[in-house]
C-alpha cells in the first residue's frame, strides 16, 4: 500500500464499482471537484468521461491522472480495461478501508453510491490504494481454463450422484460390485442391462460377453456370475423401469459428454502450463501430474502479483 500523500498536480478520479451505473468523484490537490456524477457501463459513457479527464486536465493544469476504484467482483474490469488502454494511470481501494472509514465519518456503514465515491477519491488522495496489476493474457487463460476444469468436474460429481441414486432405488446391489461405478465394467452393464430383469432375461453367457467386451477380455464369468445372483435377490424397485432407463442413458451421456470436455481442457490446460516456460520444471517434481503443475504455476503467479504491489520491504 502507497501511505504517502498523492503529489501536488495530480487529478484523482474516485470510482464506485456497480454492475450498470457506476459514480465517480473527482479531486485536485485534496479539493473535491465537480459532484458526484454517473458513469454508465458503456463506451458511450466512457468516451465521455475520458473527455472530461481530458478537459479538467487543461483546466487545472495537472500532470498526472489517477483513476481509483474497489475491485467489485468482475463489474471493475469493463472501465478499468478501458482507461489503461487509453493510458490512464489505475489503482485499488481496499473494501475494507472503504467501510471503516464511511463508520468514522458520518457513523454509518450503509451503501451510497455517491458517498463511496468521494470516500474512495479521498483514500487515493491520502495514498490508501494498491497499484492496479493486471494480469497477462496467458494467466487469464490459464485462470479461465482452471475455473472451467472446476465447474466441470462439480458437473461430473453431480451427474455420479444422480446415477448412484438412481442405482440405490432399482438395482442397489450392482454398485458394491464394482470399485468404480463409473469403470468400464460397471458402464457395459449399464448401458446394455441396467436392472435386474434385464439381467435374468438375457442370462449369464450374455452378461460375460458384455463384460469382456467392455473390458477387452480383463472382467468374465466370474464377475458376471455375481451381478446373477445379485439381480436374483435384489430389492430393486421392479416398476417404472422405462421412466428409470431413459434417465439413467440421459446420465451416462451427460457423464461422458463432462468427461470429454474434462479431457480436452486439460489438453488446453497443458498447452498453457508449456508456454509459461515452467512445465519441465514442475513436472520433474515426484508426484507432481499435469493438473497440479498448472495450479502450481498459477498460484506461483498470484503471489508474485500480490507481492510485487509493494515497492518497500517494510510494506
Amino acid at each position: 500500500m502507497n501511505n504517502i500523500i498523492m503529489v501536488p498536480n495530480t487529478l484523482i478520479l474516485g470510482i464506485d464499482i456497480a454492475k450498470d451505473n457506476h459514480y465517480g468523484q473527482f479531486i485536485v490537490n485534496g479539493e473535491y471537484i465537480k459532484k458526484p456524477f454517473l458513469i454508465k457501463n458503456s463506451k458511450e459513457s466512457f468516451d465521455c468521461l475520458l473527455e472530461t479527464i481530458e478537459d479538467l486536465t487543461k483546466k487545472y493544469g495537472t500532470v498526472h491522472t489517477l483513476v481509483g476504484m474497489e475491485p467489485t467482483g468482475h463489474y471493475w474490469k469493463n472501465i478499468a480495461y478501458y482507461l489503461k488502454n487509453r493510458g490512464i494511470s489505475l489503482c485499488l481501494v481496499n473494501p475494507y478501508h472503504v467501510n471503516k472509514t464511511k463508520e468514522l465519518e458520518d457513523n454509518s456503514p450503509t451503501k451510497n453510491d455517491k458517498k463511496d465515491a468521494k470516500i474512495i477519491a479521498k483514500l487515493i488522495y491520502q495514498g490508501q490504494y494498491f497499484t492496479c496489476m493486471f494480469e497477462e493474457e496467458l494467466y487469464v487463460n490459464l485462470r479461465i481454463s482452471s475455473n472451467n476444469r472446476q465447474d466441470l468436474k462439480k458437473q461430473l460429481i453431480k451427474e455420479k450422484v444422480r446415477l448412484i441414486a438412481l442405482l440405490d432405488e432399482y438395482f442397489p446391489e450392482l454398485r458394491n460390485l464394482f470399485s468404480d461405478v463409473l469403470g468400464k465394467s460397471s458402464l457395459g452393464i449399464l448401458k446394455k442391462c441396467p436392472f435386474p430383469k434385464d439381467i435374468l432375461n438375457i442370462g449369464i453367457e450374455k452378461v460375460t460377453e458384455i463384460l469382456k467386451t467392455a473390458t477387452k477380455n480383463r472382467v468374465g464369468i466370474k464377475k458376471a456370475a455375481l451381478i446373477y445372483e445379485a439381480a436374483e435377490n435384489s430389492i430393486g424397485v421392479p416398476v417404472g423401469l422405462e421412466g428409470a432407463r431413459y434417465r439413467l442413458n440421459l446420465i451416462i451421456r451427460n457423464l461422458e459428454k463432462t468427461q470429454e470436455e474434462i479431457d480436452a481442457i486439460e489438453i488446453l490446460m497443458n498447452k498453457y502450463l508449456f508456454e509459461t516456460g515452467y512445465s519441465d520444471f514442475l513436472l520433474s517434481i515426484q508426484g507432481v501430474g499435469i493438473v497440479t503443475a498448472f495450479y502450481l504455476r498459477y498460484a506461483i503467479y498470484q503471489n508474485m502479483m500480490i507481492i510485487n504491489r509493494f515497492k518497500r520491504l517494510q510494506d
